[in-house]
């Protein structure tokens, strides 16, 4: 189903409805803010009433250091009923099933390391939101066998463990499945201009964050090569040739792009405080901005992709909000960190 086709589907009407009714329960920066003043317990009420899952606890139990536990669950369990609505309510799974297949990439690096390179795994590693569940992917680990995926990501967990096998290094299982995984994503979803554009701009995000963390560490322009992602608007070239000059450079070299105030105060950050953090929200931001188009839609799949990663960013916010607000961090630094909300 193309873009055109979607622009005018009135099926799409009970969806959008189902979505928009959904949106009046986002958070927005105000309201996200004013939770630093509040309680676990209010917290969680607050959570509840905005459709987050219910918990069972005593007040008590809250307030003692568990709170922080049962957030995350509510967050998480909440992200699940997202994706899971979206599967129900969307009439292009080619769509739908190509952001699930992103998290099944994650999670893919995660248990191919886990094998193969032996490293110890980490709480939450697995994102639960994927094509496939976890006792699927590692029975497809088990067995080495992939078919169970799509042509064009089928092949791609076996080359990984090939390259690693052959040149000993864990960088080679993420560059060749974030290559493979983002082709894909840019070949299913490419015929709806909405959403190949988030593709397009997650990609030069991802290229640009890469990019700096290279270049600070020195590394050599090869690696540059092979971790840079293809379907972005900056092209491959502007990062490698301007890889061993001057930011000053690579900044004049996109003077066009509309990620050079990204850039530029991004990097300014970095020189100030070592931190790629600015970078991060500032990127996070100009995404969400382009997202929101989405509201002003209806007979589409738009909506329900707004939705959808809208509710990611808002599972990040509250982590953002609970973490720097149980770590004693001062508001203003908290507040500064919350990214640009949906509503």
């Amino acid at each position: 189903m193309g873009s055109n086709e979607e622009e005018m589907n009135t099926e799409y009407a009970y969806a959008s409805g189902k979505i928009k009714v959904l949106e009046k329960r986002f958070f927005n920066k105000q309201e996200l803010a004013g939770l630093l003043e509040r309680s676990l317990t209010d917290i969680v009420g607050e959570l509840e009433s905005r459709g987050y899952p219910k918990i069972d606890q005593e007040k008590s139990v809250i307030e003692n250091g568990e709170g922080l536990v049962f957030l995350e669950e509510m967050i998480d369990k909440h992200l699940d009923e997202a994706y899971n609505l979206v599967r129900e309510l969307s009439l292009n799974p080619v769509i739908t099933n190509a952001f699930l297949f992103l998290n099944d990439g994650h999670n893919l690096k995660g248990l191919i390391k886990l094998k193969y390179v032996k490293e110890k795994k980490k709480e939450n590693i697995f994102l639960k939101r994927g094509f496939f569940t976890e006792e699927e992917l590692k029975k497809m680990m088990e067995r080495n066998i992939f078919s169970a995926f799509p042509p064009g990501l089928r092949e791609l967990p076996q080359k990984a463990i090939t390259a690693y096998k052959h040149h000993k290094n864990p960088q080679r299982i993420d560059f060749i499945l974030d290559v493979g995984f983002w082709e894909y994503f840019k070949n299913q979803t490419g015929e709806n201009e909405f959403v190949n554009e988030i593709g397009k701009i997650r990609v030069d995000l991802i290229n640009l964050s890469v990019f700096f963390r290279l270049k600070e560490k020195k590394e050599k322009k090869t690696i540059l090569k092979q971790s840079l992602l293809s379907g972005g608007t900056i092209v491959k070239d502007k990062f490698l040739r301007n890889f061993s000059k001057q930011i000053n450079d690579f900044i004049n070299d996109i003077r066009f792009s509309p990620y050079k105030k990204i850039v530029r105060e991004g990097y300014d950050s970095w020189e100030k405080e070592h931190s790629f953090a600015l970078l991060e929200k500032l990127g996070d931001d100009f995404l969400m901005n382009y997202i929101k188009k989405a509201k002003y839609e209806f007979l589409s799949i738009h909506p329900l992709i707004g939705y959808l990663l809208a509710k990611e960013n808002e599972a990040k916010n509250l982590r953002i909000l609970l973490c720097g607000k149980y770590s004693n961090l001062k508001e203003e630094i908290i507040k500064a960190e919350l990214r640009e909300t949906y509503v």
